[in-house]
């Protein structure tokens, strides 16, 4: 058991001094994240063993009012569990998030679901599927009030489907009236999406995460879905967590792009200096791997080897990316890389960044 307890406690992702006061003195910061854990306990047979599915290790970083922070990475990266991680819909093993609300600041890493229900409202989730997050025993309406229900903000009928007439009109699903009895199934992939936007944005989120929104929808619809999240920021002032595994999706939205590999962040800054300076050999691998029809174009090899990362029950005792990169030398086997900065708004997670 104690060896037990000393993992859970131990560092594994460093970070400079430098790094570490820019996350702390952002004053624009709707979310600071500080030293963010996830890990799932593995089980053998009905008991707990010793060992954990390490899906998230130790991430500090700020999302800032009004921006659009892009997460990318490959899948089994930690993207969702980060996202699910700030919505509170997993159970954080260590960390801190700090909510700000008008100068009011709370951690709501250490609040109790209940004392966290009140903050609820203020970080709503878009997710993947938007099939397998509607209920498809209720119809439209209900869907879209239930949010304003649970919370006690509007209680009288009439009253509540004025809102919800208003939310479908301002998702563009119209005329409303045609949509408010419909089920689920009775409506196309991009009507649905629509729904569960409409249902995120009717308690007036401070915080949207937005989990791979349009990866599940057809190519003609996604630049629609883009452009009504887009419009819909601007209107109501919203803050996202865009995640994707495609980069250059990240950087079409994102003010600024996080690279997380393993459930470490490898690099982060501004979108445009991520993408065409990339630092990091696996989000160079990331942009190489992105299609083009330009054809002057030079093609170059992916800079990656293997077929999948290794294991998250057994980190690599250095750099997490160390057993695939090709410019990996004796130094990232042993130590692990902390975040310093290569750049103005432009940090990185490596001993020879490229």
């Amino acid at each position: 058991m104690p060896s037990r307890i000393a993992e859970l406690e131990k560092d594994l992702a460093p970070i400079s001094e430098e790094y570490e006061r820019y996350c702390a003195q952002d004053s624009e910061a709707l979310l600071k994240i500080v030293k963010l854990r996830v890990w799932y306990p593995l089980f053998r047979g009905l008991s707990f063993s010793r060992k954990y599915v390490k899906a998230l290790n130790d991430v500090t970083l700020t999302i800032r009012q009004g921006e659009i922070l892009s997460l990318v990475g490959e899948s089994g990266c930690g993207k969702t569990t980060l996202g699910k991680a700030i919505a509170r819909l997993v159970k954080i093993t260590r960390g801190k998030i700090i909510l700000n609300l008008d100068g009011n600041e709370v951690d709501i890493a250490s609040l109790s679901d209940k004392e966290f229900h009140r903050y609820r409202r203020y970080i709503q989730v878009i997710f993947q599927d938007p099939y397998e997050s509607l209920n498809p025993r209720l119809k439209v309406r209900d869907i879209i009030a239930e949010p304003l229900i649970v919370h006690k903000i509007v209680r009288d009928k009439k009253e509540l489907e004025k809102y919800v007439i208003k939310m479908l009109e301002q998702v563009q699903l119209t005329p409303p009236e045609d949509y408010l009895d419909r089920y689920p199934h009775e409506l196309s992939g991009g009507q649905r999406q629509r729904v569960a936007i409409a249902r995120a944005l009717i308690l007036r989120p401070r915080l949207v995460i937005a989990d791979e929104p349009i990866s599940m929808l057809d190519v003609s619809l996604r630049a629609d879905i883009l452009n009504l999240m887009m419009d819909l920021k601007d209107q109501f002032n919203l803050t996202y967590l865009y995640i994707t595994h495609d980069i250059a999706t990240a950087r079409y939205v994102g003010n600024r792009i996080c690279v997380l590999y393993l459930g470490f962040i490898v690099e982060i800054g501004d979108s445009d200096k991520v993408v065409f300076n990339p630092s990091h050999p696996y989000t160079r691998a990331l942009i190489a791997a992105v299609p083009t029809v330009d054809s002057n174009r030079k093609i170059t090899d992916i800079p990656i080897k293997g077929d999948v990362p290794p294991n998250p029950i057994e980190l690599p005792e250095g750099c997490p990316f160390y057993p695939r990169c090709i410019y990996a030398r004796e130094k990232c086997a042993r130590e692990r890389p902390p975040i310093v900065k290569i750049d103005d708004e432009h940090f990185v997670a490596c001993w020879y960044p490229l």
